[in-house]
């Protein structure tokens, strides 16, 4: 039997799933330099990798946004580039507003999961061209190697945020990204113990069935005592 889904096998395990990762009321950020001072209308989410863009009135799950607790029309709301987090408001420059978002998102895109897939499978001594004939007692081993990896990248993309991206100005933020990286580097390594721990039982253990009594290979026919000719 094939293996029928594994990238979505993969980004089920990541519980990364479209309704998966879900923020229901968080600060967004205006372009590098600029405030909710009327001089910009030009925005980003916290955590990027949106799941929808465009205009988010035709959007399911939609980007929403609250302006001192006033909710924008979602007509009014088009996602510009779901990769970077970045929105617009429709003919709005906020100022003087404390505003909020909820939003789905993704932390892995497709070529982190590609990426991932094909290595855990290696590691398996598996066919990285044709995962899906991954043998079934070695696919959580494959899953959780991957895994481990995709939360490397993932750890490496945060830790690359702090500097690179409009967070290093604001402390509360900062601390968030560290503790994401932690985050990260602590799943990476759980996912790699237990890969690589399900590797061996399959291999050298036969998934736990060598710690079974070796019946089978003892004689327990008694010796015959006549003579033989």
């Amino acid at each position: 039997m094939t293996w029928a889904d594994p990238t979505g096998e993969l980004r089920t395990l990541l519980g990364d799933d479209p309704l998966g990762k879900q923020i229901k009321y968080k600060r967004v950020f205006p372009q590098r330099g600029k405030g909710t001072d009327g001089s910009t209308s030009i925005f980003f989410t916290f955590e990027d990798r949106l799941v929808h863009d465009g205009n988010q009135a035709n959007a399911d799950p939609a980007l929403r946004v609250w302006l001192n607790d006033v909710e924008v029309a979602a007509s009014g709301i088009t996602v510009l580039d779901p990769v970077r987090g970045e929105f617009s408001l429709s003919g709005v420059a906020p100022s003087g507003v404390a505003m909020k978002a909820a939003y789905f998102y993704r932390e892995f895109i497709a070529e982190d999961l590609t990426f991932a897939l094909r290595h855990g499978v290696i590691q398996v001594n598996g066919d990285a061209a044709h995962p899906e004939n991954t043998p079934e007692g070695l696919q959580l081993a494959a899953l959780s190697i991957a895994a481990s990896l995709a939360h490397r990248r993932a750890a490496a993309r945060w830790e690359a945020r702090k500097s690179a991206q409009f967070l290093l100005e604001d402390a509360p933020s900062q601390e968030e990204v560290n503790q994401k990286v932690q985050f990260h580097q602590s799943q990476a390594e759980s996912f790699m113990r237990d890969g690589l721990a399900v590797r061996l039982s399959y291999y050298d253990q036969r998934m736990d069935r060598a710690r079974a009594p070796a019946f089978g290979l003892l004689n327990r026919q008694p010796t015959p005592w006549t003579p033989r000719r």
